[in-house]
């Protein structure tokens, strides 16, 4: 717990214990002491903790395919996306037709918000500067500025007093490999730091090895990466510096 306490961002009140197995409802610490799990991972835990069916079917999973993202079919998730549908219109509960798999409860609400705001995500799709996204997207959240990459000029412009936060790729991939100057990611920390503004790397696509160099060459204070951790199962990580993390 010493390690959680002085490596991760404290966002709950935990007890001090540290669980380390479990059964049905019942988990278990490092004493082997039982308790009643009421919590159930948030409501999550449906069938408890190592369901003999389900350790088995993820086990056989795992030994062929662990990720492929929505880019490829796979075997399963049309039969589920029908077994979902048919049961709900069977159920009475209202005429479904089609499901969105995500991967966590707020991932469900912000699908949800985004299918009435035509599909994308309002927050990103604000930040980015490319109009072939926006334009059938308005309205948008308003307050964003946009700039030229490696503009070191503009810098002392744009962040200023009002800005809360600085948003970039150190390294963006769809229009091409085009990579941010290190003059230019060090000034920006610069200014950041004279204007009391958080600066934001978008990594999540190159992931952890890159924002771990950037991590050490400029002390910034947030990244966001998910894809190059975890092998893809669902880990995302957002790290940040004592300053922020105090803050929470």
């Amino acid at each position: 717990m010493n390690k959680i306490n002085k490596y991760t961002i404290n966002t709950y009140n935990r007890p001090p214990i540290i669980l380390t197995k479990g059964k049905g409802c019942w988990v278990y610490d490092l004493a082997d002491r039982k308790y009643l799990d009421f919590s159930a991972g948030i409501a999550v835990n449906a069938l408890g903790h190592t369901d003999e069916e389900l350790v088995l079917v993820l086990a056989e999973q795992a030994s062929k395919l662990v990720h492929l993202s929505n880019l490829y079919h796979n075997e399963y998730a049309g039969e589920l996306a029908e077994l979902l549908v048919e049961s709900t219109r069977e159920g009475g509960g209202f005429d479904a037709a089609r499901v969105f798999f995500a991967n966590s409860g707020t991932e469900a609400n912000e699908g949800a918000f985004k299918f009435v705001f035509h599909c994308r995500s309002l927050g990103s799709l604000s930040a980015t500067p490319s109009p072939k996204y926006q334009e059938v997207f308005s309205p948008l959240v308003p307050g964003f500025v946009h700039s030229n990459y490696n503009d070191i000029k503009k810098i002392p412009e744009l962040v200023n007093d009002s800005t809360c936060a600085v948003i970039i790729e150190p390294i963006q991939g769809e229009g091409g490999i085009w990579e941010a100057s290190v003059d230019f990611l060090e000034a920006l920390r610069k200014r950041c730091n004279e204007v009391n503004a958080l600066l934001i790397y978008d990594e999540v696509q190159c992931g952890l090895e890159l924002a771990i160099i950037i991590i050490v060459m400029l002390i910034i204070i947030i990244i966001s990466n998910n894809n190059g951790n975890g092998n893809n199962n669902v880990l995302i990580i957002i790290f940040s510096n004592n300053k922020l993390a105090n803050l929470l």
